[in-house]
């Protein structure tokens, strides 16, 4: 089981901070968490999105997170390396029934 804490941020998180666990954890993504819930992801991609838009310092993770996010509720390699190939993502969280994360895989877990 991996350090689950270098994955995660809170929603009030400033991109500083976010930035900061992204390079931590050589995942290029954190998940976004609200009452122990995960509630969406940010990546590298997002975080740079936000820098070209506007004055993104001040900005949290909820204001650039993707709410529409994949994850699954058991560690299957199998149905892991079909969303890492299909989404071309590098991290999907294990979450319960109840968006609590359990796990995370990452693309090199599979490959």
């Amino acid at each position: 089981m991996k350090n689950l804490k270098k994955y995660i941020v809170k929603s009030n998180e400033k991109i500083k901070f976010v930035s900061e666990k992204i390079l931590l954890n050589n995942s290029r993504t954190v998940f976004v968490e609200q009452k122990h819930k995960i509630i969406g992801v940010v990546t590298e991609g997002d975080i740079l999105r936000a820098l070209v838009r506007d004055d993104s310092l001040f900005l949290h993770a909820e204001d650039i997170m993707n709410k529409s996010f994949k994850f699954l509720e058991t560690k299957d390699k199998n149905s892991s390396k079909k969303i890492f190939k299909k989404f071309k993502i590098t991290a999907i969280p294990i979450l319960d029934e109840k968006m609590k994360i359990k796990d995370i895989i990452e693309l090199w877990d599979v490959v």
